[in-house]
């Protein structure tokens, strides 16, 4: 017998309540309810088109090439989808993908719009160059070259989200690679958000950099940030709508 119930939007600080295993629950919809967008990706390029507000991911540099259930953005430098989502100096949002990496010896930008120093503009995560660790930028703020700890393991997915909240002159950052500890930050200064007509973006468009081949089965842009426990709850829907696809995370 099923039961239908609700996720309320907060989290309840008691270790002693039951849990219900994530493999248990079977989300009526697999995207998430009030993002900016979501896409789930597939075998063609009707994926790229979001299913909650029906934005269209635009390539910068070559087109993506499509599998059953993720895509793969190319290989080299400029290579990247768009969003056509805009930021502003007092971003707060949470970002997330699930991804898989392959083992790369240059620094690569994940998602948002990391650009090169001299365009002094965006930010995000991305992998070093040395250890393959996640580490954090936002141009404009002391966030920067910030290590999460983080280091996923090429050839495996991995679920990331970092929520922003640069609404205040504090600005925070958080983390969390699925199955670790969220990873927080604050820092100072005024966020200098990418420029028109770059926008929030997957992938590395904007850094120069000869990146590897990136594989991507979801990518979500949602209009707020979130706590602790909000990230966490995030990515115990995302691994049930993943495991149902045959990815593990």
């Amino acid at each position: 017998m099923s039961n239908l119930f609700f996720q309320l939007p907060f989290a309840v600080p008691n270790s002693a309540l039951p849990v219900i295993p994530s493999g248990d629950i079977e989300p009526l919809t697999p995207y998430e309810i009030g993002a900016d967008d979501h896409w789930i990706f597939g075998d063609s390029a009707a994926s790229l088109t979001g299913q909650v507000s029906g934005r269209q991911l635009t390539a910068f540099g070559d087109a993506p090439s499509f599998s059953s259930n993720y895509l793969t953005i190319p290989g080299g430098s400029g290579q990247g989808l768009e969003s056509g989502i805009e930021e502003i100096a007092t971003q707060a949002d949470t970002i997330c993908a699930v991804l898989r990496v392959t083992p790369n010896s240059v620094t690569q930008p994940l998602f948002g719009g990391l650009a090169d120093g001299t365009a002094n503009h965006g930010g995000g995560p991305f992998l070093d160059s040395v250890e393959s660790k996640i580490w954090l930028t936002y141009r404009g703020t002391t966030i920067s070259s910030t290590d999460t700890g983080d280091a996923p393991v090429p050839g495996q997915w991995f679920f990331l989200a970092v929520s922003r909240d640069f609404t205040s002159g504090i600005k925070s950052a958080r983390s969390l690679m699925g199955g670790s500890y969220v990873f927080e930050t604050a820092g100072t200064g005024t966020y200098s958000p990418t420029v028109a007509p770059r926008s929030i973006a997957l992938g590395n468009p904007y850094l120069s950099a000869n990146n590897a081949p990136l594989d991507c089965a979801e990518f979500i842009v949602l209009p707020r940030s979130m706590d602790d426990g909000e990230l966490q709850a995030l990515y115990a829907r995302r691994q049930a709508v993943m495991a149902a696809r045959g990815i593990a995370i």
